[in-house]
């Protein structure tokens, strides 16, 4: 019994050992940690009654990557590092992508999404990069009277040339009226009218018949629905095969050679036989190969897609008028759609918005009810269980808005 403390004194001496040559314990128990916690938190009661634990502890990745690459060092790590730069290089891919968004509101909610919409719209003007171009609103409403809020959405506030960069979709769901007012559809009749040319003064059998619509209603409906629309980014899950090869094949190439480099010019001649050290600069030069060589075809690409859209946009300009206005109709019918008589179906939305637009990350930012934010993190949450692992995240926000 007097030898039992002495070899657990060895023990604990044995896992704290980081040796030169052979296998460092301590960095393979730092990995072994972080590797349990990632597998304790993504059983399935865990994952299911507290999904940000379990999606926050994943992000350990890091730590169990790194380290183990100083447990085993270059060789054995090597071993592995096919899969690990595989992924690598997707996740650094989605960094650099333009996210998906969506905004969930109920009634007066919808306010601060404005502030939101705007700022994107100025962003764009100003020809800042690297911005959300895929937005879905799904807006909850008791009546279509509170559809005028839409107005907000002014020249001043939002430009029709936004529209050649952001593609923005307005679901509203009017749950306490089973079909659209009178009034409401001569209004939708007058935005059409106006979107396809047609002077407000055409509008005047409207206006004989007891419908009185102004000219600044008429500019209303310009300033909210007139789009000259555009495809999706090619940086988002669809991708361009292309650009997409390109920048396998340059990170690829990169690493091989980054690495044979610091073999020759740095290992070697320096005589490093430390299997962690090895296994460090291992992983310095396979993330470095992503981030700048891979980088750099990320930023020639983009170049590349914002050539290719304004070269598409002045295309556009020097159509015909007739084919100008008919592209700009079919713009606004899939802009705004209104549904009356039920509540927004999110386990649909948020399942075909991704398909539609690329599996990238989902930012979802709600202002509304308790119940409606309760709705929508609930769905988020189920999203996320369900998911594969190829699938997007939704990251689930709450906004609070008072008068």
């Amino acid at each position: 019994m007097l030898g039992i403390p002495s070899n657990v004194e060895i023990s604990s001496f044995q896992l704290m050992e980081w040796k030169d040559i052979g296998v460092a314990n301590l960095p393979g128990v730092i990995s072994l940690a972080a590797g349990l916690l990632m597998w304790i938190t993504s059983l399935h009661p865990v994952r299911k009654n507290y999904f940000e634990l379990f999606f926050y502890t994943h992000q350990l990745y890091v730590i169990f990557v790194v380290f183990l690459a100083l447990h085993v060092g270059d060789f054995v790590f090597s071993i592995a590092a096919g899969a690990i730069f595989l992924f690598v290089l997707d996740r650094f891919l989605r960094f650099c992508q333009y996210e998906n968004l969506i905004l969930v509101a109920g009634g007066i909610g919808i306010s601060p999404f404005f502030a939101i919409i705007s700022d994107i719209c100025r962003r764009i003007t100003e020809g800042k990069p690297w911005l959300p171009k895929n937005v879905l609103i799904i807006w909850a409403v008791k009546k279509s009277k509170e559809l005028s809020l839409l107005s907000v959405l002014n020249d001043q506030a939002i430009s029709s040339s936004c529209f050649n960069t952001l593609q923005l979709d307005i679901v509203a769901y009017v749950t306490q009226e089973s079909e659209a007012p009178l009034v409401d559809a001569h209004f939708r009749h007058v935005c059409s009218l106006n979107l396809l040319g047609i002077p407000l003064s055409s509008t005047s059998r409207l206006q004989e018949e007891g419908i009185i619509i102004d000219a600044d209603e008429n500019s209303k409906c310009s300033s909210l629905f007139t789009t000259a629309g555009s495809s999706m980014s090619c940086l988002v899950g669809t991708g361009n095969n292309i650009w997409s090869g390109i920048y396998f094949a340059v990170s690829t190439f990169g690493f091989v050679l980054l690495y044979g480099l610091v073999e020759a010019y740095y290992i070697v001649p320096r005589a490093i036989s430390a299997w962690w050290y090895r296994g460090l600069l291992f992983t310095i030069c396979m993330v470095a190969s992503v981030v700048f060589l891979g980088g750099a075809v990320v930023f020639f690409w983009h170049l590349w897609e914002k050539h290719s859209n304004s070269a598409r946009s002045t295309e556009d300009d020097e159509k015909e008028p007739t084919l100008r206005n008919e592209t700009t109709t079919a713009d606004f019918a899939s802009m705004l759609t209104t549904q009356y008589g039920r509540r927004p179906d999110f386990h649909d939305l948020f399942g075909s918005f991704p398909k539609k637009k690329g599996s990238v990350d989902v930012g979802v930012i709600v202002c509304g009810p308790p119940g409606l934010q309760t709705s929508v993190a609930k769905e988020c949450r189920s999203q996320n269980i369900r998911g594969r692992w190829n699938q997007p995240v939704f990251h689930f926000n709450s906004h609070s808005f008072d008068l």
